[in-house]
C-alpha cells in the first residue's frame, strides 16, 4: 500500500527540517503543502511566489533527493502559489458580484 499525501508531506517536513536552517525551514519548508499525489507527480502548494521560486530552484534537488528516500522510488513534482490562485478567484469572484 502506498504512502498517503499527509503522511508523505510530514516525512518529507521531519526530514528536511534536519538539511536546512531554522529561518530556511520555518520560511520556505514548513508552510508547503500538497495539493494531489498520482502515482508518480505531487503537486505541491506554496504560501507565495517567492516561496515557489525557492521551492523549484534552491530546494528542487533536496526536495526530489528526499522524496526517494522516503518512498524508494523517483518523483516529478510540480509547485503552486496559491496566493495567486486565491487573488484569482477572488478577482473573479469580484467581477461575478458586479454583474
Amino acid at each position: 500500500m502506498g504512502i498517503d499525501k499527509d503522511e508523505l508531506l510530514t516525512k518529507l517536513k521531519e526530514l528536511l527540517k534536519e538539511e536546512v536552517s531554522k529561518i530556511s525551514y520555518d520560511t520556505w519548508i514548513n508552510p508547503l503543502g500538497i495539493q494531489s499525489m498520482t502515482d508518480d507527480h505531487i503537486v505541491f502548494t506554496t504560501v507565495s511566489e517567492y516561496q515557489k521560486d525557492f521551492i523549484e530552484n534552491k530546494y528542487r534537488s533536496l526536495v526530489f533527493n528526499t522524496l526517494r528516500y522516503i518512498t524508494n522510488k523517483d518523483w516529478t513534482f510540480s509547485v503552486i502559489d496559491l496566493s495567486k490562485d486565491c487573488l484569482l478567484y477572488t478577482s473573479d469572484a469580484a467581477d461575478d458580484l458586479t454583474r
